[in-house]
């Protein structure tokens, strides 16, 4: 979805007006929302199975799993910040929302691993995903005015 709004972002920045910006950024949200989360569902609910089929071991990965689905689903609520800031000329903005992103990946990683070993680092990569997805929003939020999640005012007055 994503690649698919970037020139449609651009298009609607350029015509320095924020509400068509903020109703395309709302759309793509609710239709990317509307399509991952009965899959992350079935894919929840189907787990044991899923993961069966690569072997039995594979079950045991099935917590790690499901807070991996949850979590990328949960992000993909968080909308389309990075690409809203890339679009819009703002591609420092959004670089140090990736490198703080990063940061935290590495801290979360250090910290959850070792004492919650899969599902730590499944934690970890779910947790940073959000951590995004949110960090791109509120900076598109504080910088456009435009706000990219799925929730909220969609344009700031």
């Amino acid at each position: 979805m994503d690649v698919l709004i970037a020139p449609l972002v651009a298009q609607r920045h350029a015509e320095g007006v924020r509400a068509p910006l903020a109703a395309l950024m709302r759309r793509s949200v609710q239709l990317s929302a509307a399509l991952t989360l009965p899959v992350a569902l079935l894919l929840v609910l189907a787990s044991p199975w899923l993961l069966g089929l690569f072997g039995a071991h594979y079950v045991e990965g099935q917590a790690a799993f499901i807070v991996l689905v949850a979590g990328h689903a949960l992000a993909v609520c968080g909308g389309y910040g990075s690409y809203l800031l890339t679009m819009t000329g703002r591609e420092r903005e959004a670089l140090g929302v990736l490198l703080l992103a990063l940061a935290v990946h590495v801290v979360l990683c250090l910290l959850l691993i070792p004492r919650l070993e899969l599902v730590g680092a499944a934690l970890a990569c779910a947790g940073v995903s959000l951590a995004w997805r949110l960090g791109s929003a509120w900076v598109a939020w504080r910088a456009l005015g435009v706000n990219p999640l799925l929730v909220g005012p969609q344009v700031r007055a």
